[in-house]
């Protein structure tokens, strides 16, 4: 798997922050992610990768809550992925098959249980091999459909286990293949202004 290559905040030869470190800092102070014990900060977003999020996120929410398949949770829901160093990190969108969640009205802390389908919108701080290596890493993790949203090229990366990754452009139609049957929306609906 490769390495992120992510700004890093906690400084070299530190002992590694635990993913119950990175929860019981402050709000303004955890924005961003953890990987294998290093704290790596996150800006906040623009308003276009915002509205993309929200685009895409309704467009899923809706599709989810009509057919009554599981539950969207969106905004960088953290996932614990990875233990002793600790990795977390934050989906923009991700999708839960009914059943896989617990109940999360008096849930404190970070999910331990991976999405079906993790969505990045990629921001403009971000680089492609950050991205990239995001998606490689939710894939090891047991994640089964990974949709990179680029706004800035109105494209979309879409990665499954074992298959290449397949770059749809506004004239495509996105679908939830295995993960979301019957989920299909045009590339270029989610791009809209």
């Amino acid at each position: 798997m490769a390495t992120t290559t992510k700004t890093q905040l906690t400084p070299a030869g530190t002992v590694p922050m635990t993913a119950d470190e990175l929860y019981n800092l402050g709000k303004e102070e955890r924005r961003g992610e953890l990987i294998r014990g290093v704290f790596c900060p996150d800006m906040p977003n623009n308003p276009n990768h915002a509205e993309v999020m929200m685009a895409l996120g309704a467009l899923l929410y809706n599709f989810v809550k009509t057919n009554g398949i599981g539950k969207v949770l969106a905004g960088d829901p953290g996932i614990h992925l990875e233990r002793n160093p600790d990795t977390v990190r934050a989906p923009d969108i991700a999708f839960f098959a009914a059943g896989r969640l617990p109940s999360l009205e008096d849930f404190r802390g970070f999910l331990d249980i991976v999405p079906d389908l993790a969505v990045e919108v990629v921001s403009p701080s971000q680089t492609a091999n950050e991205v990239y290596d995001k998606a490689q890493m939710w894939l090891y993790s047991g994640v089964r459909l990974v949709w990179n949203v680029w706004p800035n090229t109105k494209t979309i990366e879409v990665f499954s286990p074992d298959n290449p990754p397949v770059l749809l452009h506004e004239t495509d139609t996105l679908t939830g293949q295995d993960i979301l049957p019957q989920f299909t929306t045009p590339v270029a609906a989610i791009f809209e202004n």
